[in-house]
């Protein structure tokens, strides 16, 4: 499983992303099963799943350089044990990646671009995005998606909304950057996204840049606000 790219985020960490090509017999013979991961891997039953789950272990033992330990939180979420590095995960189709970290919590999404997600979209942007956005732009769409999923990872315990709750702005095409604003009833956070366009994947990764708690007041009525009032696109 070669490595197909590989950026180091400023002193946040680094993101490793691999094609895979391998068969899922050949995938075992590259790492080998502890008795928990062999427990869990027989109740995949899903072909799909079972090439995933095994491609983002092969790749952050590549990524170590060795042996490494996972345990999960209820919600799912992977926590690397040992080494103790901050972990995110993600995986689509060809591609699989990891974001490691050794300062701060940190989130990735990869997604295959497909036109389909222009009929998915007012699940996940706020009326102000969709005014402000082309629609027809499946990239840009498929950066929203990533985006709101990046930061869903990083604050998974609160089940944020992705339409009401996370909103995009600042995007830069040229840097490939964006800011994302996290609002709720309990606490404001500030992310800086970063973005890749793989092939014809959306790779988007983010890590916090500022959190305060926050009073109803500030709330916004649950209004998603931040969103720039130029229409964007990604081409």
């Amino acid at each position: 499983m070669p490595q197909f790219f590989y950026e180091k985020i400023s002193e946040i960490g680094e993101v490793y992303v691999w094609k895979v090509t391998e068969t899922e017999e050949a995938l075992l013979s590259l790492r080998t099963l502890s008795v928990s991961e062999q427990l869990h891997f027989q109740t995949l039953k899903n072909p799909q799943k079972r090439l995933h789950w095994l491609a983002y272990r092969v790749l952050l033992q590549e990524a170590l350089g060795g042996d490494f330990e996972i345990q999960y939180l209820e919600d799912g979420k992977p926590v690397l044990v040992s080494p103790q590095k901050f972990l995110s995960v993600s995986h689509s189709k060809d591609f699989a990646t990891v974001f490691l970290s050794d300062n701060q919590p940190v989130g990735i999404d990869i997604e295959k671009i497909s036109d389909r997600i222009q009929k998915l979209y007012p699940r996940f942007l706020s009326p102000t995005e969709q005014q402000n956005s082309d629609l027809s732009d499946s990239s840009l769409l498929h950066f929203y998606w990533g985006a709101k999923e990046a930061v869903y990872k990083l604050f998974n315990q609160h089940r944020l909304l992705f339409a009401q709750q996370i909103c995009i702005s600042n995007i830069d095409a040229e840097k490939q950057t964006a800011t994302a604003s996290v609002q709720t009833e309990h606490f404001q956070a500030s992310v800086q996204l970063i973005y890749r366009e793989i092939e014809s994947y959306m790779l988007v990764c983010g890590f916090e840049i500022n959190r305060s708690s926050g009073a109803a007041s500030v709330y916004l009525n649950k209004k998603c606000i931040f969103a720039s009032r130029t229409i964007v696109n990604l081409k």
